[in-house]
C-alpha cells in the first residue's frame, strides 16, 4: 500500500487539489491531505518495511533450511536497530523511532524464545558451512560472545540424549576365515563374530569431531541433505540428528495450504471419504500437483496454449 501511493503521489496529490465535494458531503479530502513531512515518513517507513517483506520472501518455499530463520531474524533485528538510531538522532523522527522500537521488541520476545527450542541452533552448528563459526560471527562483541557457549551446550545436551545412542557403533574387527587352525568353518565364523560383539566400542565423541573440524565452504546450490548423507555411515547418529532437524519447514504456509484443500476436498457429496484416502490425495496433489512448466520462446508457448497462427492463403 506504502509502495503504491509513493507511485501515484502526484495523481493523489492533484485529486485532492482538484475535488470538489458536494455541499452535503461531510467527508473533504482537503482535510486529510499529506504534507511534505508525512511523504517523507511514509518514504522512511516504507524502506524499513523492505527488510520485512524481503526477509518473507527469502522464507517462501522448500530450499530454505531451520538455520536460515535465526540467521534473518537476527539481521532484522539489526537492520531495525540501525534504523531506529537513523530515525531517532539523523532523521528527528519520533513517531517513526517508537514504531521501530515497538517492532524491535517483539522481535526480542521470539529471539529469546530460540533458548527454549534449541533446534534452531542444532541447525547452524549442523550445517557444514556454518557450524561454531557463524556463530562467532552473530555474537561478536563483549556482551554477546558469553552466549555462544551455553549455546553449543544446548545443542550438545540434545544430542547426548536423543541421538548419541544411535552412534554407538561396536568397533569391528577383520574377520578372518582362514587362519591355518584346523577348525571347522563354523566355529572359526562364530569366533570371529564373538571377537566383534566383545571388541570395545569408539569412545570418541562424534559431536565434538564434527565441531573440531573446520567449516567448509560451499557454493549456493548446495545441498546439506545430501552432504549428511553421503556421510551417515560415518556419523550415523548426527546424521540422523540432521536429518530431523532440516526436515522441519522454514514456514508453515505450504501446511495451511495442504488443510484449506483438504477441507475444499471433503465436500458434504464426500462424507464417505475416509482419512487414508484423503491423505493419499493431499499427498500426491503436494508431490506431482503444481508442475512448473517453463517456456523458453514464444512458439513453445504458442504451441502449449494452441494458438499458433495459421498462415492465411491470399488467392
Amino acid at each position: 500500500m506504502l509502495n503504491r501511493a509513493l507511485c501515484v503521489r502526484k495523481r493523489l496529490e492533484k485529486f485532492v487539489r482538484d475535488h470538489k465535494p458536494e455541499n452535503k458531503a461531510t467527508y473533504r479530502p482537503k482535510d486529510e491531505r499529506l504534507s511534505d513531512r508525512d511523504w517523507a515518513y511514509i518514504e522512511r517507513l516504507y524502506t524499513a518495511l523492505q527488510a520485512f517483506e524481503t526477509t518473507t520472501e527469502q522464507s517462501e518455499g522448500f530450499k530454505p533450511l531451520l538455520s536460515d530463520w535465526f540467521i534473518s531474524l537476527h539481521m532484522l533485528m539489526h537492520h531495525l536497530h540501525e534504523w531506529k538510531v537513523d530515525a531517532l538522532e539523523v532523521q528527528g523522527d519520533s513517531a517513526l523511532a517508537t514504531t521501530l522500537v515497538a517492532s524491535w521488541n517483539k522481535l526480542e520476545k521470539y529471539y529469546k524464545l530460540v533458548d527454549q527450542t534449541p533446534v534452531y541452533y542444532a541447525a547452524i552448528l549442523l550445517h557444514p558451512a556454518l557450524k561454531t563459526q557463524k556463530l562467532q560471527e552473530l555474537w561478536n562483541t563483549n556482551e554477546t560472545k558469553p552466549w555462544i557457549e551455553p549455546t553449543i551446550e544446548l545443542v550438545r545436551q540434545m544430542w547426548q540424549r536423543h541421538y548419541k545412542p544411535i552412534n554407538q557403533r561396536i568397533a569391528t574387527t577383520h574377520l578372518r576365515l582362514d587362519d591355518g587352525s584346523e577348525e571347522s568353518f563354523a566355529k572359526r565364523l562364530a569366533r570371529a563374530k564373538r571377537q566383534c560383539l566383545e571388541a570395545p566400542a569408539t569412545t570418541k565423541d562424534a559431536f565434538e569431531e564434527y565441531l573440531s573440524i573446520d567449516e567448509e565452504s560451499h557454493g549456493k546450490d548446495f545441498d546439506v541433505i545430501s552432504w549428511w548423507q553421503q556421510r551417515q555411515h560415518v556419523y550415523p547418529g548426527l546424521a540422523q540428528m540432521a536429518f530431523d532437524v532440516f526436515a522441519i519447514p522454514l514456514m508453515s504456509d505450504d501446511n495451511e495450504r495442504s488443510f484449506s484443500s483438504g477441507r475444499d476436498m471433503v465436500t458434504y457429496r464426500r462424507t464417505r471419504l475416509q482419512g487414508d484416502i484423503i491423505e493419499a490425495c493431499q499427498c500426491l496433489k503436494s508431490w506431482f500437483g503444481d508442475i512448473e512448466v517453463v517456456f523458453d520462446d514464444k512458439e513453445a508457448i504458442d504451441k502449449d496454449m494452441d494458438t499458433v497462427d495459421e498462415p492465411i492463403l491470399v488467392e
